[in-house]
């Protein structure tokens, strides 16, 4: 018996002395794998000491190369690139500029690949201070949108109450809501901010950014680029209103600015106006007149624009043979338009606009009078990028922060999204509202 516990003893003594061994060499240890605390301390520290066939894990800096970043992180998608993804998802259908703001090369954009059916459907409230044409015909959109992206929608007004407005955030809050998109009264938008930190619900802001005394946007936005929607109203006043007038003597013409002051993307629009037409007649700076529609009551509305265009027109008729109003909503030059046939100067007029539905309206009705064109994003359509940005912050693929990091400007605390406009007319708008039902039907399924 002792000599069988014997030969077992030296048995153990010798893998043990074998395993010791084998600890102190570090080429035969994973690269991953830390030293153990019994090593030499010396060794893992001397880089010099290790041998020069050391496994690939320590030369982590190939690794990188060998794949490339994620396509999430890289720049913007140029237009060639967006156009041909489109016609590959929809077919040789015409490319109007705001049919690009489906895709991106960062994470909210509505053909990201994302299978939205894998999770509980979202709660979302769609809050807006108060109603309009193009808020319902963006709610329209969103609603058919649902099963799509699988959420459930529901909407509210404030009428233009602030204190309502923050009420219903709450209650959405409370009622256990994922996330919300908003469009607050432009003076309180600093404390809407405030309020869904503190909720904790992920949101973006629709129609206006939120930008601090800098310009730099404070939170996640879905709009418009307004200098330069204001910009491509007047110069297709400029290059068209001879096709209704004639060869006119610029001097004969008289410029309006359609707008309601307290408004910052309307007030940037009509000023863009000023720009352009200051520019390129200098001599005739002043013959361009701000028509603000503050002192109506709503000062948002069409009857605000038939007043004051009524007044002003009345005021100031016999200075000028022709006018160009650039109009910056579609409701004020549907009054507008309305005051000049009053007068009878609708042969004498022309206006173009921002905003299409209520143009539609009359162009499907027969209309062909002096309101003759406008800057136009089909608003069902404009619903997709605050939906599938709204899904990238509720998912958590991104943050408010990071979301559309691919737009995102150098100083901003978030990324605005401006989706680009098209100049509607008479002529093409049946194309274009053909081509948006396809992609709109798309986003139906």
């Amino acid at each position: 018996m002792k000599k069988l516990l014997c030969i077992l003893l030296a048995l153990l003594l010798t893998v043990g002395l074998f395993a010791c061994g084998s600890q102190s060499k570090p080429a035969d240890k994973p690269a991953d794998e830390p030293a153990k605390e019994d090593t030499a301390p010396a060794e893992p520290a001397k880089e010099e000491d290790k041998p020069a066939d050391t496994t690939p894990a320590e030369e982590p800096a190939e690794e990188p190369a060998e794949e490339p970043a994620d396509d999430k992180a890289a720049g913007p998608m140029s237009n060639d690139e967006k156009d041909a993804k489109l016609k590959a998802v929809f077919g040789d259908i015409a490319i109007y500029p705001e049919y690009r703001c489906l895709t991106g090369s960062g994470d909210g954009y509505a053909l990201d690949e994302v299978d939205h059916q894998a999770r509980d459907p979202y709660k979302v409230a769609f809050v807006f201070s108060t109603s309009s044409a193009a808020s319902k015909n963006i709610v329209n959109g969103l609603y058919k949108y649902q099963d799509h992206f699988n959420y459930k929608l529901e909407e509210s007004y404030a009428d233009g109450d602030v204190d309502k407005f923050m009420t219903l955030l709450e209650t959405y809050a409370l009622d256990d809501y994922d996330g919300f998109i908003l469009n607050p009264d432009n003076n309180v938008y600093p404390r809407t901010k405030e309020l869904c930190d503190e909720l904790g619900i992920p949101y973006v802001f629709v129609l206006s950014p939120y930008k601090d005394a800098d310009g730099n946007n404070m939170v996640p936005a879905v709009g418009e680029n307004d200098y330069n929607d204001g910009t491509a109203v007047i110069n297709w006043l400029l290059e068209n209103y001879e096709g209704r007038f004639g060869a006119v003597d610029p001097a004969d013409i008289g410029v309006i600015g359609l707008y309601w002051s307290t408004n910052i993307p309307m007030t940037q629009r009509v000023q863009a106006a000023e720009d352009v037409w200051k520019e390129k007649y200098p001599e005739y700076a002043d013959h361009f007149f701000y028509v603000d529609t503050a002192a109506q009551t709503p000062p948002v509305s069409q009857e605000a624009a038939y007043n004051e265009i009524s007044t002003f027109i009345t005021s100031h008729g016999s200075e000028y043979k022709y006018w160009l109003i650039a109009s910056a909503a579609g409701l004020f030059a549907n009054g507008a338009s309305r005051a000049i046939e009053s007068l009878g100067l609708d042969a004498n007029t022309m206006i173009c606009s921002i905003g299409i539905e209520e143009l539609i309206n009359q162009w499907n009705a027969g209309y062909d009078g002096c309101w003759a064109g406008c800057v136009a994003i089909d608003s069902e359509l404009y619903g997709l990028p605050m939906i599938s940005g709204l899904l990238a912050l509720m998912d958590g693929r991104a943050e408010q922060t990071t979301l559309w990091s691919d737009l995102k400007a150098a100083n901003d605390e978030a990324a605005y999204f401006i989706v680009d406009a098209t100049v509607m007319t008479r002529d093409i708008y049946k194309d274009y509202l053909e081509t948006c039902g396809t992609i709109k039907e798309y986003f139906q399924k």
